[in-house]
């Protein structure tokens, strides 16, 4: 549901509680809306970045260094070489990565809204996202 996900997303119960007494699960366009809403809240939160399509490595290492502090997880900035766009260099700090996953939301842009998952939240993320007809994907695959 569409709570669920917020929850997992956020940390946080009473957000969800919030979000849950406006969206009906059969209206597509509250849904809709507080989907938008929720990749704001995750922005204004700190729990997501977003970076435009064209972002340069810097942009891109500087975002990803933001999401991972305080996680266990390091960020070797050879894997992303300086030619490349950011699936490539998602898809390389993926395959070094264990444990946790750079996720992207699909916020209906041009860019990216990323965030930095645990692989099981990743993976309940996807298929929540999924059962109201949205996507979370590895970032590379977004």
């Amino acid at each position: 549901s569409f709570a669920a996900l917020a929850e997992l997303l956020t940390g946080d119960a009473g957000y969800a509680a919030r979000v849950l007494k406006k969206v009906r699960s059969n209206d597509t366009e509250k849904i809709e809306a507080a989907w938008m809403r929720l990749s704001e809240e995750l922005l204004q939160r700190g729990r997501a970045l977003s970076l435009d399509i064209k972002s340069e490595r810097d942009e891109f290492l500087s975002a990803v260094k933001k999401l991972t502090a305080g996680l266990p997880l390091a960020i070797d900035e050879e894997l992303c070489g300086a030619a490349g766009n950011i699936e490539q260099w998602s898809k390389a700090l993926n395959d070094a990565w264990r444990g946790y996953v750079l996720a992207a939301i699909d916020a209906l842009s041009d860019g990216y809204v990323l965030i930095v998952l645990t692989e099981e939240d990743f993976t309940g993320a996807k298929e929540l996202a999924r059962t109201i007809s949205h996507r979370i994907a590895r970032a590379e695959d977004m």
